[in-house]
């Protein structure tokens, strides 16, 4: 199950944000001030995030590959604080998470968040530094915005990637799903997991799921990408 041109989104959080269009800076905000901001604008949090997550990649002391456990857990750090992996696997397993206990749901969760975020870790390590990323305009659906960026390649090809985001009840804003020129990410998986449930049960899903992480964390940077649903 190779999901849609996922190595995109993480070459989107692993290279500099542009604004489309900037406005004279004013004076420099506090940290408290600067941080509120960040917290009340969605097309801030995706910025920051790219920012930090190249800073990461930048960094010279964990650029040898004997740092490569370092260099991931720190950009995994900022993709678990911006992504909401709860209600992105609740929406990928569809009708099927009202059928699960709360064990149930937090073991799928973790699983589910472990084996999206593995699948692709290996993508990161081809970052060459002449990618751009576009934090272009943000589109108001309901509680949702949309966050569009585009990403310019080291080819020059221009791939647009849209964050679904929503805000907390802490008033933070998370991503709750994100597309790939076009295709969210949660759909493709909830198509996946219906189309395996149909004839397997949650128990089933979980061991594949299961045995899946076990790979990628064996298997390391080698490790191949997509999840198996036979």
């Amino acid at each position: 199950m190779n999901s849609p041109r996922l190595a995109v989104l993480l070459l989107a959080l692993a290279t500099p944000a542009l604004a489309q269009v900037q406005a004279p800076s004013p004076a420099a905000p506090t940290a408290p001030a600067q941080a509120k901001a960040t917290a009340a604008d969605p097309r801030e949090v995706i910025r920051q995030a790219v920012d930090e997550v190249l800073a990461v990649l930048r960094d010279p002391s964990l650029a040898k590959s004997a740092r490569r456990p370092e260099r991931i857990e720190a950009i995994r750090a900022v993709v678990d604080r911006v992504f909401d992996w709860n209600a992105m696997a609740q929406s990928s397993l569809g009708v099927h998470w009202r059928k699960l206990d709360a064990g149930q749901r937090k073991a799928f969760v973790a699983v589910f968040r472990d084996v999206l975020a593995a699948e692709y870790v290996n993508d990161f390590d081809r970052f060459r530094g002449d990618e751009q990323v576009t934090v272009d305009q943000v589109q108001k659906t309901g509680d949702t915005r949309t966050v569009q960026t585009t990403v310019v390649t080291h080819s020059r090809e221009r791939v647009p990637v849209d964050y679904a985001m929503q805000r907390t009840p802490e008033g933070r804003w998370v991503v709750h799903d994100f597309s790939v020129e076009g295709i969210s990410i949660v759909n493709h998986y909830r198509q996946s997991f219906q189309r395996y449930l149909t004839n397997h049960s949650f128990d089933e899903l979980m061991g594949t799921l299961e045995r899946r992480r076990q790979v990628l964390r064996e298997a390391g940077p080698a490790g191949e990408s997509g999840l198996p649903m036979n």
